[in-house]
């Protein structure tokens, strides 16, 4: 069991605080005049020149065409200013504010401490710190907060450098430590700091040319020496096919080199799944958008393109400890049908056990949530279909990313187009939780 003393537990005030920020999160105006001042500074105009916008334009479209590449083919540099310029107009505010939640998440469940010490793999501009900076200015208690990070391209160091510190401000209870210039790839040992409680690659190992998961593994386990023995190491990746079951295939890497799983897999049934099969991602209550994008996205034909609000992101919580979010294992006596043994019950009506992997995916119409108890070949979804909403089955609808759930009497289909096995809700199922 996790120790409780020294682990931050936040008061009722401190919770109204979050709650109220999530439901229209945005960067703070001082951060937004922040990066406009830098754009000021890198290109001696005004960040809404028609000029500088129709440039910054121009990266983010290069940037997104690159990321779209098969991984092979696939290297993202930041070797020009207007790279970087690009990258804190379209990517950093959606990554700041998906870095707080999850933050919030691992505060909620009693993983961050009131000295917390971080370690941020390939930070860029400074995303995490700015959002760590940010979700410890709101607590009211004590706290010291210990930054370091590591970034090898000089004009992300040089964003850092400008935009960071300012924002801490002479904020004490903030250490910001020099950004170490480094290629996480081949990183020395000498070069990262002992005894830290939180190491995150957030959104950086997909953009490494022709990485695939055991590339991916000896990146992490080279950062693994500076983890507390009650460390939290955190993976995040976008919530694209292809990055969310890669991120699913480097976790499992990971276990089979000596980690822990706190989550969001639960391994229920005792056994671990199939990564290759597994999409899952969690989606959050978009941001609001800021200056500098409705400027980019103004006074050009396709305004969508420059407009990115929406936060979906897989993610991974992993351990040096024992320590799990989902203790709950189905008993054996338990008669839950097995995943695995779906096509054996096609068209019959089954009680069975998952884990919630996802949000609700579906539409007004139709609520889906994708599900998994570790064992299936195909990937399965809970089908709720909105006239058979009632008492006994809306307890789906607001059950957390995560949660072990029972479904008792619902229906079995294969749906041969996506190869996916559904569980059709009806009238006369029931929903609740278990663990």
């Amino acid at each position: 069991m996790k120790e409780t003393r020294g682990y931050l537990e936040l008061n009722d005030e401190e919770l109204s605080r979050f709650i109220s920020f999530f439901q229209q999160p945005r960067i703070p105006a001082l951060l937004e005049r922040l990066i406009e001042e830098y754009i000021l500074g890198k290109t001696s105009r005004r960040f809404d020149d028609p000029v500088v916008l129709d440039r910054i334009r121009g990266a983010i479209k290069r940037q997104k065409e690159l990321y779209w590449k098969e991984p092979e083919k696939r290297e993202i540099t930041y070797d020009k200013g207007y790279d970087v310029l690009g990258y804190l107009a379209y990517q950093l505010p959606v990554y700041m504010i998906q870095f707080e939640y999850i933050l919030f998440q691992l505060a909620m469940d009693g993983l961050l401490k009131r000295n917390e010490k971080i370690l941020d793999a390939g930070t860029g501009p400074g995303v995490v710190p700015l959002a760590a900076i940010d979700f410890f200015n709101r607590l009211q208690q004590d706290f010291h907060l210990e930054i370091h990070a590591i970034e090898q391209a000089d004009e992300h160091r040089e964003a850092f450098l400008k935009i960071v510190p300012a924002f801490r401000g002479d904020n004490d209870r903030v250490s910001l430590q020099p950004v170490v210039n480094a290629d996480i790839r081949d990183i020395n040992e000498d070069d990262l700091p002992a005894d830290v409680d939180l190491i995150i690659f957030q959104n950086v190992l997909n953009e490494i040319k022709g990485s695939g998961a055991q590339e991916q593994a000896d990146i992490v386990t080279r950062f693994l020496p500076s983890l507390r023995h009650d460390g939290t190491l955190l993976l995040i990746e976008p919530a694209d096919h292809a990055n969310a079951t890669g991120l699913r295939k480097l976790v499992d890497r990971l276990i089979t080199g000596g980690l822990g799983l706190y989550g969001p897999c639960t391994f229920i049934r005792g056994t671990r799944c199939r990564p290759a099969d597994c999409w899952t991602f969690e989606e959050k209550r978009p941001i609001q958008p800021t200056t500098l994008m409705k400027a980019l996205a103004s006074s050009t034909p396709d305004p969508y393109r420059y407009t990115n609000t929406d936060i979906k992101y897989a993610s991974a919580i992993l351990r040096k400890d024992t320590l799990t979010k989902v203790q709950y294992r189905v008993p054996k006596k338990a008669k839950y049908a097995i995943f695995s043994s779906l096509q054996r019950h096609i068209g019959r009506n089954i009680d069975t056990i998952g884990s919630l992997m996802s949000g609700d995916i579906g539409d007004e119409s139709t609520h889906v949530f994708k599900i998994c108890d570790g064992t299936a070949c195909r990937p399965v979804y809970a089908i709720l279909p909105s006239y058979h909403v009632n008492t006994a089955t809306r307890p789906l609808l607001s059950m957390p990313y995560g949660k072990v759930v029972i479904l008792q009497q619902v229906l079995v289909r294969y749906n041969p187009r996506y190869g996916s096995y559904n569980l059709l809700i009806n009238k006369r199922s029931r929903i609740s939780s278990a663990g």
